[in-house]
């Protein structure tokens, strides 16, 4: 379970990826990625590792994943809609990955 000052004060929905959610994603999907399914894919099925979503409206505005080995965590596909960028949720987003992490035990956060 996710545990951030964003879930707990509710100022955003930021919510686990689920299985069902992925087919949506192809509408973040920059131009010129390969396709992120496969990795998201992975990512819901693997204890290492914590994909989460922002939604607006009911509809997945923001993506973004935890991975984690040993005393490292990884950041990765950080994804805003592009009809939502420049509203703060990148960094909302990545706050929220960073903050779900235990510092003591990940002590290097790329």
């Amino acid at each position: 379970m996710l545990k951030n000052k964003f879930l707990e004060k509710k100022i955003m929905n930021i919510q686990a990826i689920k299985t069902h959610d992925i087919d949506i994603l192809t509408e973040l999907q920059p131009a010129g990625w390969k396709d992120i399914r496969p990795y998201f894919n992975y990512y819901t099925g693997s204890k290492f590792c914590d994909p989460i979503k922002i939604t607006e409206g009911g509809k997945i505005v923001a993506i973004g994943t935890t991975i984690k080995h040993q005393n490292t965590a990884w950041l990765t596909n950080i994804v805003v809609h592009p009809n939502f960028r420049n509203k703060g949720l990148g960094k909302a987003l990545t706050t929220a990955l960073v903050e779900s992490l235990d510092k003591t035990h990940f002590q290097t956060i790329y």
